[in-house]
């Protein structure tokens, strides 16, 4: 029975030998997390997380990932998640690239479809991507936005068809960028627009609290890059750099607040912020609660007092980060060329 067990758990796994960007195998590593390796490509760079969760076993990190529970919000609690102040942030960086002819995007990785739907009430034309039929429903029932089932990868997208993509906070998840930014260009116009947002690998928080970072989010993401990283990589693929920011005003000091949680978290009790109960399959999923988004890191924080200085606190240090390039978040726009 232990032997089953045994094997079971190991299923679970495997080894990312080669770079999903430049293909190489050489590599130093950086740290580990619950014995789980992260390296560096000694040819690109980019870290990554080496030891990961089986392509053939996403679902247990991916599968219902918007629940199907709870569609149906009433009007005031829809208002508060489009006011989320990262739609305003990014439309305002789009819309600075973007004449009002092209203002039509195409979102990989739409989630709760919320920014298309804040999108489509600012006078541009929406379409989006995302698995699960189960999340196709709820888009569909919030917003009247009908989006398409899948990998875009896999998508029968026309050459050239496409004025702008966003792929917001999707990247560092993706086990092989280098063939999804090649299906991006494919299906960009010349001169169409990229936008992406991810962690920033390269921030100061990450270098503070370590292996605390939440951006981490172990072992959901895979992929780290750095605004230089990431600018070579897209410069690589045919993509001409236009502009790079490292704040977000909603994930950025919610990623300060949660890695500060984290750390001290990690040094009241000695745990990492990410499961290791990884016995059971099963199990991962719960990692993924553990290591909980920003807002609901803050939730668990959250206190009166914390409330009223914790989040103005974060802002500040977010944004001292971000004067020096040095922010949590990449917010990278690049020119098909």
């Amino acid at each position: 029975m232990e032997t089953a067990t045994h094997a079971s758990i190991e299923s679970i796994w495997e080894v990312a030998e080669a770079c999903g960007l430049c293909g190489s195998t050489r590599y130093r590593e950086l740290f580990s997390i619950h014995q789980k390796r992260y390296v560096s490509c000694a040819d690109c760079q980019v870290a990554r997380l080496y030891d990961r969760v089986a392509a053939d076993k996403l679902d247990l990190i991916y599968g219902d990932f918007y629940p199907s529970d709870g569609i149906v919000l009433s009007e005031k609690e829809m208002e508060v998640q489009l006011a989320n102040p990262t739609f305003a942030f990014r439309r305002r960086r789009l819309e600075a690239f973007v004449p009002m002819q092209a203002r039509k995007v195409f979102e990989v990785g739409c989630g709760d479809g919320n920014f298309l739907a804040y999108l489509s009430n600012h006078g541009w034309c929406v379409q989006g991507c995302e698995f699960g039929q189960k999340t196709l429903g709820l888009i569909k029932a919030r917003h009247g936005i009908e989006v398409r089932l899948g990998d875009f990868t896999a998508l029968p997208i026309q050459r050239g068809s496409l004025e702008v993509v966003g792929a917001y906070h999707v990247l560092e998840h993706l086990y092989e960028p280098r063939v999804w930014i090649r299906a991006v260009r494919r299906g960009l116009r010349l001169a169409g627009l990229l936008h992406l947002q991810l962690p920033n690998f390269r921030c100061l928080e990450r270098y503070l609290t370590k292996n605390c970072w939440n951006g981490l989010r172990f072992p959901e993401h895979v992929y780290f890059y750095s605004p230089a990283t990431l600018e070579k990589f897209l410069e690589n693929e045919g993509f001409r750099h236009v502009s790079t920011l490292t704040y977000d005003p909603w994930h950025s000091p919610g990623t300060t607040l949660a890695s500060a949680s984290n750390y001290a978290r990690r040094l009241l009790t000695g745990r990492l912020p990410w499961s290791d109960s990884f016995e059971r399959p099963s199990r991962i999923k719960d990692s993924m609660a553990d290591a909980a988004t920003s807002a609901a890191s803050q939730k668990k924080l959250g206190t009166g007092l914390f409330d009223m200085f914790g989040r103005p606190m974060a802002i500040v240090l977010a944004r001292a980060q971000s004067l020096f390039g040095l922010g949590n978040v990449i917010d990278v726009i690049a020119r098909a060329s």
